[in-house]
């Protein structure tokens, strides 16, 4: 299973390149696509573009699944405000992030993957399993943040038709005394089936 190596949305970026390979020879990519610009209906509500079937990335999370992983109650979902490239430029997302006294233990992001292509199956255990549960190509990673201290990452990626995928990216504290995560108990293997009830609720093909 791959290392995550940064964090917040850095971290979906650079678990994105891992899934896909790089755009490009030097891993840039210009972001095009103003079809995928968000919507607003005739009172000013945020549509969810075309693509995404009117799904919000809101509503395949619950907050008792946020409330589990912070170890606290009342987890408050935040959305983005729509559509906007993610920080590679190579993709558009649809984000909502899960905040509970201001730090994100859950994230979900919609993506757009018209330049990054199809998210390529990864080949360790608990990708594999993700995968043959759901029937899609899936791809996680993992690792302690070297960027923000105290902090543990897992970064799941499932594909679906039309270059869509969605994301859900884990985030919980931890402390000196954490043991170092491995192929075998990290924050990714320690939470598989809360990462499959999730993306189960994709209706997506």
């Amino acid at each position: 299973m791959n290392r995550v190596i940064t964090t917040g949305c850095m971290l979906i970026t650079v678990a994105a390149l891992a899934a896909t390979g790089c755009a490009g020879d030097d891993g840039s990519a210009a972001h095009t696509g103003d079809h995928h610009d968000h919507h607003h209906d005739a009172t000013g509500g945020y549509q969810p573009p075309a693509a995404f079937e009117g799904l919000d990335p809101c509503s395949i999370t619950t907050p008792a699944e946020a409330a589990a992983l912070s170890g606290k109650p009342d987890p408050r979902p935040n959305r983005n405000g729509g559509m906007h490239p993610d920080m590679s430029a190579a993709a558009t997302i649809d984000t909502c992030s899960w905040l509970v006294d201001g730090f994100d233990p859950l994230a979900v992001s919609f993506q757009l993957r018209d330049q990054l292509g199809g998210v390529e199956q990864g080949q360790d255990a608990t990708s594999k399993w993700m995968s043959d549960q759901l029937g899609h190509p899936a791809h996680l990673s993992f690792g302690k943040n070297p960027v923000e201290a105290g902090v543990e990452d897992c970064a799941a990626f499932v594909g679906y038709s039309g270059n869509r995928a969605v994301t859900v990216l884990l985030r919980q504290r931890t402390t000196a005394a954490t043991a170092t995560p491995t192929d075998t108990d990290n924050l990714c293997t320690r939470n598989q089936t809360t990462l499959r009830d999730i993306f189960a609720r994709t209706p997506w093909q």
